[in-house]
């Protein structure tokens, strides 16, 4: 079975299981999704693009990932 990567519909926005959305959205603000959803209808196609997306992950992954969650936490108790 694959993914779709969006909901078929804007209707179903919300009711996105099924989906590669639902599978990648931890988003903790509705901007967060806006702009998750944005990446996905609209990927990257220069390689320097990409590379510099990868490294910022990484930092958020890594060496930022502490301060990265308590972004989170803040961000998800409505503090946006």
């Amino acid at each position: 079975h694959n993914l779709q990567p969006l909901p078929p519909s804007p209707v179903s926005l919300h009711t996105h299981a099924g989906t590669l959305l639902c599978v990648l959205d931890h988003c903790t603000t509705p901007f967060g999704r806006r702009r998750l959803r944005q990446w996905l209808c609209r990927p990257l196609g220069r390689i320097a693009d990409i590379e510099l997306r990868q490294d910022a992950v990484a930092d958020l992954s890594g060496p930022l990932a502490e301060a990265a969650g308590q972004a989170r936490k803040l961000l998800a108790g409505g503090a946006y």
